[in-house]
């Protein structure tokens, strides 16, 4: 993107380096749990230092799970996205805590998740803000 000219432009030659790391404890076991971060970098001949719209430099999560044998279980994940540009414009980096629970109801499975727990409102893009907290309730089974 151009600021001066305010339209998108082609880049030339993008050059994109990075790594992803992560580090886990098995998923066999009733409570689990684990790391993540991911960095990229990119550069190109026109565009500079940053020239990709929505590219974090830095994305980390953390989460735990549990299980309650074959009744249920649950999740906690908590998410970072780093600083962003939405053509020319910072978007913040944010953090939000997502959760999510299932229970095996005979037949069928209740799954409850929900994002962004805290209602923290960022930026999606510039100008447009987060939906804040978002719920999802979700029966499934096979009827026979």
């Amino acid at each position: 993107f151009d600021p001066m000219s305010r339209q998108l432009i082609n880049l030339g030659d993008l050059d994109t380096r990075g790594f992803e790391a992560t580090a886990s404890v098995s998923d066999q076991r009733p409570l689990s749990g684990g790391v993540l971060w991911a960095f990229v970098d990119a550069v190109a001949e026109r565009g500079g230092s940053d020239p990709l719209d929505f590219l974090p430099a830095n994305r980390a999560e953390a989460w735990m799970r549990g299980r309650l044998g074959k009744l249920g279980g649950g999740q906690v994940r908590l998410r970072f996205l780093g600083e962003q540009i939405d053509r020319a414009q910072i978007i913040d980096a944010r953090t939000t805590l997502d959760i999510s629970a299932y229970a095996r109801l005979g037949e069928l499975t209740a799954t409850l998740r929900i994002q962004n727990l805290t209602d923290v409102e960022y930026p999606l893009r510039d100008g447009v803000i987060s939906a804040g907290r978002v719920a999802f309730l979700q029966l499934l089974g096979t009827w026979k």
